[in-house]
C-alpha cells in the first residue's frame, strides 16, 4: 500500500459501497482523493484496512487488490485477488443500511 500513489478516482465510485467478500460482509468507503477504508465482518473477524484508488484497482494496506471490472449506476463489479480471483459485486450504500454493524460505526 505505501508503495502505490494515490490516485483521484471516477467520481462515480467516490463514496460508500457494501456486498459480500467470500464470507465476509464488506463495505468500504473512497473519498475524491483516492484513499479510503475498507471494511470487514464475519467468521468471528471484525476488520478495518486503509485502502488507495489507483489506475482502476483499489489496493488494500495487506495488499490485497480489488481490480473494478465494471461500474454501472449504483452496481459496481469487482475482481478481488486473495480469494483466488473471484468476481464480487458491491452496492452503493450512501447510508452504509447494508453495512454490518461494526463496519456502519467504522465508515459512517
Amino acid at each position: 500500500l505505501l508503495l502505490v500513489g494515490c490516485q483521484t478516482p471516477p467520481p462515480d465510485l467516490v463514496g460508500n459501497w457494501s456486498g459480500k467478500v467470500g464470507p465476509f460482509k464488506s463495505s468500504f468507503t473512497l473519498k475524491a482523493d483516492g484513499n479510503g477504508i475498507f471494511c470487514y465482518s464475519g467468521r468471528k473477524k471484525n476488520k478495518t484496512e486503509w485502502i488507495k484508488y489507483s489506475s482502476g484497482i483499489i489496493y488494500t494496506e495487506r495488499d490485497t487488490e480489488i481490480v473494478i471490472e465494471s461500474l454501472t449506476g449504483d452496481v459496481l463489479e469487482v475482481d478481488v485477488d486473495n480469494f483466488g480471483s473471484k468476481k464480487y459485486t458491491f452496492y452503493r450504500d450512501k447510508h452504509l443500511k447494508k453495512a454490518s454493524w461494526f463496519c456502519w460505526k467504522k465508515l459512517k
